[in-house]
């Protein structure tokens, strides 16, 4: 139910600005990096990279068959599900990468989110990884991807420690 209510908030909602295979949060300034642009490669594997580019995390979700492209065709692709999935918990007030753009094309998906400064989390700070995703359980949402890697650990105004969920692309 939760779910079905975060595809029409990015109808309804004048945060975006859509145009047929994006949607780009209003004031956001970034394109994809080209790939003979300088950009710090963060991680690389055979499902998707991201990249550091001018304050940005950029994501990259190669696309090759059938099924794939039938999926970017019904938006159902991992960059635009990931797009959803992170604006919707920050709706909710979950602290998260926030969703800058997401952008199909013909060899892939792109997924632009706010680059957020932090480090990996230890294995002290487990139960509050444990109860983040309670939280999200106890609204209807699952993490299928649910890892310490897609988490950082930053420290707010007051010097507490806190949780930011930067990949929901599971």
């Amino acid at each position: 139910q939760a779910w079905k209510r975060s595809s029409r908030c990015l109808r309804t909602v004048s945060d975006f600005e859509r145009g047929g295979r994006s949607s780009i949060r209003r004031n956001f300034d970034g394109t994809a990096p080209l790939p003979e642009e300088a950009a710090e490669v963060v991680k690389s594997g055979p499902r998707s990279s991201t990249q550091k580019h001018a304050e940005a995390a950029w994501k990259f979700y190669p696309r090759s068959g059938a099924v794939q492209k039938l999926r970017k065709q019904l938006l159902l692709g991992p960059g635009c599900l990931a797009f959803r999935k992170l604006y919707f918990l920050e709706l909710l007030g979950f602290k998260v990468a926030a969703p800058q753009a997401w952008h199909a094309t013909h060899d892939g998906e792109w997924l632009a989110t706010s680059w957020l400064s932090g480090s990996p989390p230890t294995a002290s700070l487990l139960p509050q990884i444990a109860a983040y995703l309670a939280r999200l359980h106890m609204l209807g949402i699952g993490l299928r991807d649910a890892k310490p890697q897609n988490f950082v650990v930053d420290s707010d105004a007051n010097g507490a420690l806190t949780l930011a969920l930067i990949d929901a692309d599971g």
